[in-house]
């Protein structure tokens, strides 16, 4: 089983810049943020979302000043929690990153 260091060193961020020109685009952005919206009127989709939210972090698909490892970390600090709050798909998440 590996520790949170192990975890958080696996899965670096991608610096494919065809990537991060997609999900950087504002247009995309404001797209995936309707979608989001409208499925936080019900509490179904909620886990999925948060977890979305966790993985853009990890990927560094997040515009910001952070560099693309601290997003990266905070994705995956995300992630973990999420997983201790019962959410099912950051569960697996984590499940995958700790057996691999």
């Amino acid at each position: 089983m590996r520790n949170i260091d192990e975890i958080l060193e696996s899965d670096k961020p991608i610096e494919d810049n065809a990537f991060k020109n997609m999900v950087n685009d504002p247009e995309f952005d404001e797209a995936i943020n309707e979608i989001f919206e409208g499925l936080r009127e019900t509490d179904e989709w909620n886990d999925l979302i948060d977890y979305y939210i966790a993985l853009e972090y990890i990927f560094g698909a997040v515009d910001n000043v952070f560099s693309m490892e601290q997003n990266h970390d905070f994705g995956v600090d995300l992630m973990l929690k999420y997983a201790a709050i019962g959410n099912t798909f950051a569960l697996s998440y984590v499940s995958s990153m700790i057996i691999s």
